[in-house]
């Protein structure tokens, strides 16, 4: 049962991980609205290298 489980709890974790992530970055844009250059360059290669990623 141990070897059938371990996958489905990885998945789980991944998940919420995702959801996490999504949720915090969904905050600060509400929160915060003007952003310099920077901050939106940074922001963007984050969002391109989760993409990627979740792609693999």
């Amino acid at each position: 049962m141990d070897g059938v489980l371990l996958p489905l709890v990885q998945a789980v974790l991944a998940g919420l991980g995702s959801w996490l992530s999504v949720t915090v970055g969904a905050c600060i844009i509400f929160l915060q609205r003007d952003f310099s250059r920077r901050t939106m360059d940074i922001m963007l290669g984050v969002a391109g290298g989760m993409m990627l990623a979740a792609a693999f």
